[in-house]
């Protein structure tokens, strides 16, 4: 069974530009993650990029795919950039994950490739577990507003963050990182935060800082 981690990162991004090459705490964002892949013992790490600039930030082991720079534009969907892995990279099971989660852990990674394939899901997805009243659309989601629970007790929802791990042959049926039978994989609130804006570096910043402040006590 081959297993690959495909990163997609895009240079022109348009909420923050150029993040995925910003340093974080001294470091470029993308090396992070990207570290932390090169890492886990078997895991051939394949950054999928259409700009030949990220190639000096690629830790030793990591190698670079060229892809379609038509993947760059602004109103792509996830869904076309599977659809073109798929054609570009082959794999028995995917590890599809974004640089703009800096604190994504090498166990989290671990436990859903395992999910995938040693378990028998489809599909394994990173995210946090709420117990709050959530609402959609004006309606209630989790709860009844007549009967109401206390929130310990409510079904919790869950939010994906950008960790996804599936089967080839689960996107190559619908066109989908979701297949029939998901794993639902809770991580920290650490690990989901994720880098979309100028104030999210700067909240990653600060809590680098207080992790090395608490290391050197």
């Amino acid at each position: 069974m081959k297993i690959r981690a495909v990163v997609p990162v895009k240079l022109n991004n348009e909420r923050f530009p150029n993040k995925n090459l910003a340093e974080l705490h001294g470091k470029p964002l993308c090396r992070y993650l990207l570290e932390t892949l090169a890492d886990i013992p078997d895991l051939e790490t394949t950054v999928y990029c259409s700009d030949e600039k990220i190639l000096p930030y690629l830790p030793e082991g990591v190698s670079f795919f060229r892809r379609d720079a038509k993947l760059d534009g602004f109103s792509v969907q996830r869904q076309e950039i599977v659809l073109s892995m798929l054609r570009d990279l082959y794999a028995d099971v995917y590890v599809y994950a974004h640089v703009t989660n800096p604190f994504l852990t090498a166990q989290s990674v671990q436990r859903a490739i395992s999910a995938v394939a040693e378990e028998g899901y489809d599909t394994a997805l990173g995210v946090t577990e709420h117990r709050t009243y959530a609402w959609h659309r004006g309606e209630a989601v989790n709860f009844d507003r007549e009967d109401l629970k206390r929130s310990q007790d409510i079904d919790p929802v869950y939010l994906e963050m950008g960790l996804f791990v599936f089967k080839r042959s689960v996107a190559e049926r619908n066109g989908s990182v979701y297949g029939g039978r998901i794993k639902f994989l809770t991580v920290s609130d650490i690990e989901a935060v994720d880098i979309n804006y100028p104030q999210d570096m700067a909240y990653a910043e600060r809590m680098l800082e207080k992790m090395e402040r608490e290391r050197s006590r």
